[in-house]
């Protein structure tokens, strides 16, 4: 499971249509890196009733068994959170990790704990794994089928 906090149920995923526009705006202001590094996004939002998970992987355009770089941001929901401020101050972060990603050919600083961060006056967490989402969520669907 990909939450930060314990959850007993499955999240539900942001429309496609979310996840296809969040891929487009990274792979326009990111398209050079991209052509260089040879990677491309996948992008995945989750809610649950009390979190908000977002999370970015590069994948490997020339191996598709290359395990991925992923970003993970989580912020605490509850009925007063503005979820759309949160997600907004979420995607600006990826923005600073890529930065620091592609800045360094060599970079390798993965963080598997949840690291608390203020970014415009938003307290959310984030975390920068191996994790392959997609296969991370076809693995919790179907342990949810049994």
């Amino acid at each position: 499971m990909l939450a930060r906090l314990d959850q007993e149920r499955f999240p539900h995923l942001m429309p496609d249509a979310w996840r296809t526009n969040l891929t487009d705006l990274l792979h326009q202001n990111y398209e050079t890196q991209c052509v260089e590094f040879g990677k491309y996004f996948e992008c995945y939002g989750l809610t649950y009733p009390n979190e908000l998970l977002l999370a970015v992987s590069l994948l490997d355009n020339n191996d598709p068994n290359a395990i991925p770089v992923t970003y993970l941001a989580s912020s605490d929901l509850t009925e007063k959170s503005n979820s759309e401020k949160i997600f907004d101050s979420m995607i600006d972060s990826i923005g600073l990790f890529l930065d620091q990603y592609f800045s360094n050919p060599d970079w390798d600083d993965y963080e598997s704990n949840w690291n608390e961060v203020q970014y415009k006056g938003t307290t959310f967490f984030y975390s920068v794994s191996r994790d392959n989402i997609k296969l991370t969520l076809e693995a919790d669907r179907l342990l949810n089928e049994e």
